[in-house]
């Protein structure tokens, strides 16, 4: 009898552990998904930015520790860049994640210029995760009053970014507009320091350069830094050429007064033109990864703009615009359809 009875306990008993374990089981599978984290083994990538002291770079590193944040799984390093390269490094597995433009990217795609093969391996993360406002500023005290002045008068001395990266594409299609070269400019006695924004700022502020063209969000440290010591203003960007980088998807943008209060007319709206930003991921990295990504920026917006102020203009419901023929990802697209952003 107490054989018995002791069988009936000890079956009794591993029916309430059997029954514990999959009620822990069951909260352990919960928990993993309530969180939202799908990301669940460490994996490290390399984000290709843009040049020191810019907007991208910056970007980069602030998206990486608030992703970080969210899943301490996802470790990313922003490393510095620029547009054409970044497009390449990316395709080729070089770099995972690459900040760029819809323009350039779609070129890359259909292997045009500035690009000499096609690169067909990049996907889209999401679009307008700020924008980068294209900035001509001058010494005040310079004689030139109007950006035509510069591209047909020449004698001048421009900073800008190194070749290969966007401001230097986008100058020389610039340069297109007012039918000039980087050759015909320096035989009208333009001169030009190419480097990284900080070091376009020092330029400027030693007097070794009479003005910067440079790609930056609102306000960009640069240019904030390039006023401190010494007075400059902000060239407006004429309608006709307006109009010329409108048809290379690029849009007008007005920089509002006081967002530079330093500069001589800084407070006046002035007119140029911006692009958004778009991150781009190569298609092999990882649906669960991507989706975390997302999840992590799209959480707390509000935590976007602590990184630069150029991200209050992010919108998830734009976040697929503007794309042309660039897909999306497809850890993207399960995010965007579980937002309502797709269908």
């Amino acid at each position: 009898m107490r054989k018995i009875l002791l069988s009936v306990v000890i079956a009794t008993f591993s029916v309430l552990l059997i029954a514990c374990n999959d009620n822990s089981a069951d909260e352990m599978s919960n928990s993993n998904e309530e969180d939202g984290k799908k990301q669940k083994e460490p994996i490290s990538l390399d984000w290709s930015t843009g040049a020191q002291g810019g907007v991208w770079y910056g970007a980069g590193g602030g998206f990486s520790t608030i992703i970080k944040e969210y899943n301490d799984n996802i470790d990313i390093k922003a490393l510095p860049g620029g547009t054409i390269q970044n497009i390449a490094m990316t395709d080729n597995g070089e770099t995972e994640l690459t900040w760029n433009m819809s323009y350039f990217a779609n070129l890359g795609l259909q292997g045009e210029d500035p690009f000499d093969e096609k690169f067909d391996n990049i996907r889209a993360v999401g679009n307008g995760f700020g924008d980068s406002t294209f900035h001509f500023v001058i010494d005040a005290n310079h004689e030139y009053e109007d950006l035509e002045d510069i591209f047909e008068k020449g004698d001048i001395k421009i900073a800008l970014t190194p070749p290969s990266q966007s401001d230097d594409f986008i100058f020389q299609e610039m340069m297109d507009h007012y039918d000039t070269s980087y050759d015909e400019m320096e035989e009208n006695g333009v001169s030009f320091f190419q480097g990284d924004y900080t070091e376009q700022a020092e330029q400027f502020k030693n007097g070794n350069v009479d003005a910067i063209f440079a790609l930056s969000g609102l306000p960009g440290s640069s240019i904030t830094d390039a006023s401190i010591d010494r007075e400059l203003k902000i060239l407006e960007f004429p309608d006709d050429l307006i109009e010329f980088l409108e048809e290379r998807t690029f849009e007008e943008r007005i920089i509002p007064a006081d967002t530079y209060e330093q500069a001589a007319n800084g407070d006046e709206d002035i007119k140029t033109v911006t692009a958004s930003n778009l991150l781009l991921a190569n298609k092999d990295l990882p649906d669960e990864v991507v989706y975390d990504m997302l999840q992590a920026l799209n959480e707390d917006t509000d935590q976007l703009e602590s990184v630069h102020a150029a991200m209050e203009y992010y919108d998830i419901d734009k976040a697929t615009d503007n794309l042309g023929d660039v897909e999306l990802h497809p850890g993207a697209v399960e995010f965007y359809k579980e937002e309502g952003v797709l269908e």
